[in-house]
């Protein structure tokens, strides 16, 4: 093991703090004297292969000397190719960082900052592009909606799976898939190529948070299920590599694994990730495995980029690189081995500042510098500081100076990224939130920033944010509440708080709580049109229809075309009973964004509200051909058959309506009352135990009187 690695493994306890270790190891690679494998014969034409692990820590692999995880597939892999040592991404979160491996650009040029408000620009062209243009078979397998096609992430692919709902009912807001079910059809498709040369991108979202992981990883780490995560990954990995293997397939394919970023995990502060840049997240694993190129057993000490990933895959097929696209190839920088000087590398954390209006974080590492520019600025030894324990600012403010100056010059003329960021929909906004990102209300584009707005100072709020956000979606609400409410009273203008304090409100069946919270924030000008936005929803769900409807038009005339306004409208409409005006505004939705299946599945309840069943039903399987486990209309499908009088249709829908989402309680009362008029007491019991016991009583009281009642008979009944 080399220099670097020797000072930045962790602990045997994986306590997430980088120590210095006294032996070498791992991945079974030599010292650092030249290898000495021999070089297959190039082939005529190469496969490509890049594996993608989300959130995965340098640290947690056995080839970059970790003993606790089992790593033994990529370990192999890195043992017969390169182990890049010091490579960075130049984002902490997921989309972005994805973008910059792709388009070979980072977010100054492609203008992809964060995970929600921003789209790759048709424009802006990608490896999976420029690979078909070249004869390639193109196909994406990805595993969690964040990097979702409605991102525009998939260009040029000929085949995007974007498909993490599909085989994952029980909550249609969770949107991510194992790694095994990212694999098996990637693995379909790649068999499926024959001898035409493809170019697979493989991502897997098991390390993110929160960690849950299958047998027997789960007992095998239960002290670190974050450990057993990488290693199910691993264990994963193997069947696309023992198919290569075997096929004869391996020594004509490039394969390339990193991570998008890293994980905190305590280090500086911080839980999770998307706050800081520090190494724990910025620094990333890199293993790139080209026989024909790069000998067996090599180690790349020099730092390198995620952006050169385009510049190297476009070297190992033979193509041009495109003009304007940055980096190098890195074939050429491991087969020489040499130090030399690394080119800048500029990086960004700016979702606390989209989210939460706290001070924007950008930095640059240029020689063996690190600096980070924030209101209280930071400048890190790389060589002698990996674990970024001594702020050199003021005893080394010269340095400090010239890297402040090269960071300007990187960004000079770059746009304002608040100026081009879009509004999430609601549905987007709910199902990144339950990936564990959070999104809050539009802020205000501050000029300046004081120590106040520096993250270092509020990083305690925002582990504090995440974890009630956990709590309200476990529906600990009362927990939940708590803590949201006491951030709220520390932070008084932290928009975001405010947006999921009036979540759990909503959720918990006090609506009327969610609208006194958002209007007060709403008074203060907290938040803009976003604040509005949810009060004007919190009011239709207390019934005050008429005042949302009032909210909503006046946000409409600076937004005449947001379709998500429009949705809202149309259900206020609705709500008002001006039935023609709120189809008028879903069909108009749905000319702008077919896909749009909250707004498919309410024009469809709409519909059905009117006795217009027949266009109701249409409405519902145009929604469930797009999404199967659409619980809104299943649950809409299980009402028409049951008003005429198809019992085991309406039974069959609404038991598929509560697969797709278990927390669809209307659903389930509806079923346990079909149920008893089919006379089948002994499953219709239970469901109305547990809607009495799960169902908030808030938001459903007069159901509430009419489940017990029903109880109450079927057990007089059956005694």
């Amino acid at each position: 093991m080399n220099s670097l690695l020797r000072a930045i493994t962790v602990t045997a306890a994986v306590s997430a703090a980088f120590i210095l270790i006294l032996t070498a190891g791992g991945c079974g690679q030599g010292d650092d004297s030249s290898p000495s494998a021999a070089l297959v014969e190039k082939p005529d034409k190469i496969n490509i292969l890049l594996m993608t692990i989300d959130t995965l820590r340098t640290d947690h692999l056995g080839c970059y000397g970790n003993e606790i995880v089992e790593t033994p597939e990529i370990d192999r892999i890195a043992a017969e190719g390169a182990r890049f040592d010091f490579c960075v991404a130049h984002n902490t979160v997921t989309l972005p960082s994805h973008v910059n491996i792709l388009t070979g650009e980072d977010p100054r040029t492609h203008g992809v900052h964060d995970n929600t408000g921003f789209r790759l620009r048709s424009e802006t062209v990608t490896i999976a592009e420029l690979l078909k243009d070249a004869g390639y078979n193109t196909g994406a397998f990805v595993a969690a909606f964040v990097l979702d096609s409605r991102y525009g992430i998939d260009q040029g692919f000929d085949l995007y799976d974007d498909y993490y709902g599909i085989n994952r009912p029980g909550n249609p807001l969770i949107s991510e898939r194992p790694a095994n079910e990212v694999i098996d059809p990637a693995m379909q498709w790649i068999k499926g190529q024959g001898d035409e040369p493809w170019f697979a991108w493989i991502h897997v979202y098991d390390p993110h948070a929160p960690h849950q992981v299958a047998e027997p990883f789960n007992r095998n780490f239960k002290d670190d299920l974050y450990a057993g995560e990488v290693s199910f990954v691993d264990f994963n990995f193997k069947k696309v590599f023992d198919y290569l293997r075997n096929s004869g397939k391996i020594d004509n394919t490039l394969i390339i694994i990193t991570a998008d970023h890293g994980e905190g995990l305590g280090d500086h502060g911080e839980d999770t990730h998307g706050i800081f840049a520090y190494n724990p997240t910025l620094w990333v694993p890199l293993i790139i495995r080209a026989p024909w190129s790069i000998p067996a057993g090599t180690e790349v000490e020099r730092r390198v980029r995620h952006i050169d990933l385009l510049q190297t895959i476009l070297d190992a097929a033979g193509l041009e690189v495109p003009e304007g696209k940055e980096g190098e190839s890195l074939l050429a920088v491991a087969k020489t081995r040499a130090p030399g000087d690394a080119p800048d590398s500029y990086f960004e954390a700016l979702s606390a500042s989209f989210n939460r209006g706290w001070a924007p974080l950008r930095g640059v590492l240029h020689d063996n510098w690190k600096y980070i520019d924030l209101p209280l600025p930071e400048l890190y030894d790389m060589g002698g500081d990996f674990q970024e324990a001594t702020n050199l600012i003021d005893s080394r403010a010269g340095t400090a100076a010239s890297l402040r100056r090269i960071l300007a010059q990187i960004r000079e003329g770059e746009s304002n990224p608040i100026e081009t960021r879009i509004t999430e929909s609601e549905e987007t906004r709910l199902r990144l939130r339950n990936l564990g990102y959070l999104t809050g209300a539009n802020v205000i584009d501050k000029k300046t920033h004081g120590p106040e707005d520096d993250p270092k100072n509020l990083i305690g709020l925002s582990n504090r944010l995440d974890k009630g956000v956990s709590l309200a979606t476990a529906s600990k609400w009362d927990e939940a509440e708590e803590l949201l409410s006491a951030l709220i009273e520390e932070q008084p203008d932290m928009s975001i708080a405010y947006k999921h304090l009036a979540w759990v409100y909503t959720d918990s069946g006090r609506p009327q709580k969610a609208v006194e919270l958002l209007d007060s924030a709403a008074k203060r000008g907290i938040g803009g049109n976003e604040i509005l936005t949810g009060l004007a929803m919190a009011l239709q769900e207390a019934g005050e229809a008429r005042r949302s409807v009032e909210i909503l038009e006046v946000i409409r005339q600076d937004n005449p075309e947001d379709i998500e306004i429009l949705h809202y409208l149309a259900m206020g409409y609705g709500n008002l009973q001006e039935v023609a005006k709120s189809e008028e505004l879903f069909t108009k939705v749905l000319e702008q964004d077919p896909s749009f299946l909250e707004a498919r599945g309410n024009l469809g309840w709409l519909l059905l509200e009117h006795g217009r069943e027949q266009e109701a039903m249409e409405q519902f399987n145009i929604a469930l051909r797009q999404f199967p486990y659409h619980a809104n209309s299943l649950h809409g499908k299980g009402l028409i058959y049951e008003r005429f009088n198809r019992l085991d249709d309406a039974i069959a829908a609404y038991r598929e309506a509560l697969r797709a989402d278990r927390k669809r309680y209307s659903a389930m009362l509806q079923l346990a009352i079909v149920l008893t008029r089919r006379g089948n007491f002994t499953e219709a019991i239970p469901l109305l135990e547990r809607f009495l016991k799960e169902a908030p009583a808030g938001k459903y009281p007069e159901e509430r009187v009419g489940a017990q009642r029903l109880l109450a008979r079927l057990r007089q009944h059956g005694s």
